[in-house]
């Protein structure tokens, strides 16, 4: 463990900014516990000039911080020894607790009430936290049974566009099957709008040796063991397990949904023509970050005919001839209608909290200065001039500095998000909230965001025409899909558990995911027979299916005030 002290001392110039404690204030303190970032070490975030910004900002407020960070995959272990123990955290990660840790933690009398704490705010905090705040729907997830609110997340709000499902966070994750354009243009076949279409677009690209190697090898590319992977979709299927629809406000089980044993019937179909390979076990790639390398391994192979990825992805990794476009989606199934996987616009996530020994005062301070629009600059941009700039007729902000690890080390830039989050400090970015480009950047439909400035002029001037039609094409069907948020709902929209749904889901929930997990590769593999699916259904229940959905089911009414 590593304890560095940041000084909170009284920054008496930055107080009518910061807008909290009097230059005669007594210093504050709170002890931190979190983990190491990945890719930076805490000591070498130290050494920034973006960590000096942050301290200042708690100077500001009078207030001292002293940090715990330990390894990432030692959080868990340490968390659970140092709360077992007299010397708890003030504030801490809670994320690798479990539901029913938590709340033991709340009934023990363990954890402060952040309410009590708001009493103390002589800053934004009160009304952040408030209706109509940043922190509104972390309030809506975290308050306990007894209106207490003990724990609060990461919040984010994004360049969007208003839905019947909610917000839409339109430039970044716009998840979208990409098929080779080019191969389809060499070959003279149109876009695929059925499922023998696919399949014999995909026969064709092999018999043709589209990529010239002699070998049959193109080929679609698919997240076998989950249902966010594109084609699932089509078979009207959620990317997650318990997912909410939310326009029915229901939980709901891919593998239980209609289109389950046709979707996995036409993989079966795909595997067994070698159109796809089991092999491939690739995730969702959104241009930068894809889970595993496989994808990227097989992309500059030159295989790779179909897979799932976002709209504006630029493809580095694929040939210089490779063009790809987005498929409009397919409706697999008659009387089932194709879904959309989108990214929420407004959004929580992640768990901290304050012991109940932690001064309430202090974490008013603590609170008033991450609520504030410079701590949400901060993390989401960094430095105005270092990390960014501000276009001063636009209002938009632009990013100036790389995030690569090798590029923060030698010029000493960084932003905040790069150092801390997820870490020992919360996320609070309003990308889409303080930005202006000749207005909010949020938008009442699809029509209204594609016409926009910001699209025609500032978009089209940082994508590719290709990426841009693919865009367009995007935005054209997720306006007449039924959406899904592509992110877990549980844990982003479900409320605190009482006791007795947290015992349900320590003892039911992980048997179960794992089995829904492992269940379509087994069908693909012959352990199970896709024919004797009732019973898979059957085993399911046995081992406590009904149960979690009903507990989750009960959270989602929770929600939205069933």
């Amino acid at each position: 463990m590593k304890k560095i002290v940041c000084l909170a001392l009284v920054l008496i110039m930055a107080l009518s900014m910061m807008g909290i404690a009097s230059a005669e204030g007594e210093t504050l303190k709170l002890t931190v516990l979190g983990r190491q970032r990945s890719g930076i070490t805490f000591e070498e975030t130290q050494t920034l000039h973006a960590w000096q910004v942050l301290c200042d900002m708690f100077k500001a407020n009078n207030l001292e911080l002293e940090y715990t960070v330990v390894e990432r995959d030692q959080i868990a272990s340490v968390l659970n020894a140092t709360l077992a123990g007299s010397d708890i955290p003030d504030f801490f990660y809670a994320n690798p607790l479990s539901d029913a840790d938590c709340i033991n933690l709340i009934d023990r009398g363990m954890m402060l009430d952040i309410n009590e704490a708001l009493k103390y705010s002589k800053g934004p905090a009160a009304k952040e936290f408030g209706e109509g705040g940043l922190y509104e729907i972390s309030r809506q997830i975290h308050t306990y049974t007894d209106g207490g609110m003990y724990f609060f997340g990461n919040v984010s709000k994004q360049i969007s566009i208003d839905t019947a499902y909610g917000s839409h966070a339109i430039v970044g994750n716009n998840c979208t099957m990409l098929i080779r354009q080019d191969w389809l243009d060499r070959l003279n076949l149109p876009m695929p709008k059925t499922l023998e279409d696919v399949v014999n677009v995909l026969v064709a690209f092999q018999e043709n040796d589209m990529n010239g190697n002699g070998i049959k090898d193109e080929r679609i590319v698919i997240d076998w063991d989950s249902t966010f992977n594109g084609v699932a979709g089509w078979f009207g299927l959620a990317p997650q397990v318990f997912q909410c629809n939310r326009l029915e406000k229901t939980a709901v089980v891919p593998e239980l949904q209609e289109g389950y044993v046709p979707y996995v019937k036409f993989l079966q179909e795909l595997v067994d023509k070698g159109l796809a390979y089991l092999s491939d076990e690739v995730s969702y790639y959104n241009g930068g970050t894809s889970e595993g390398d496989l994808l990227n391994t097989i992309m500059q192979d030159d295989c790779v005919a179909m897979y799932y990825g976002v709209a504006l992805a630029d493809h580095t990794f694929q040939s210089a001839e490779a063009v790809y476009t987005a498929m409009p989606l397919i409706q697999a199934v008659e009387g089932i209608e194709p879904i959309m996987n989108i990214s929420h616009g407004y959004k929580v996530w992640s768990r901290w909290g304050f012991s109940a020994k932690a001064d309430p005062k202090a974490v008013a301070a603590f609170l008033d200065t991450i609520c504030t629009q410079e701590y949400a600059k901060w993390v989401t941009f960094g430095i105005e001039g270092e990390t960014y700039e501000v276009d001063p007729d636009s209002g938009l902000y632009t990013f100036t500095a790389s995030n690569k690890y090798e590029d923060i080390m030698s010029t000493g830039k960084a932003r905040g998000y790069m150092l801390v989050i997820d870490s020992f400090l919360p996320d609070a970015s309003q990308i889409g909230w303080y930005q202006q480009y000749y207005g909010p950047l949020n938008w009442k439909s699809y029509d209204e965001f594609l016409n926009s400035e910001y699209c025609t002029k500032t978009l089209a001037s940082q994508y590719t025409e290709n990426q841009m039609k693919n865009l367009k094409i995007y935005c054209e069907e997720a306006q007449k899909a039924l959406l899904y948020n592509f992110n877990n709902d549980v844990g982003m929209i479900t409320p605190m558990n009482t006791l007795e749904e947290a015992e349900v889901l320590d003892m039911y929930e992980a048997d179960v995911k794992t089995y829904l997990k492992e269940m379509t590769v087994n069908f693909l593999t012959g352990v199970y027979d896709i024919n004797d699916y009732e019973s898979c259904v059957e085993e399911l229940n046995s081992i406590g299916l009904q149960d979690v959905l009903a507990v989750r089911q009960a959270q989602y009414d929770r929600y939205f005030g069933k």
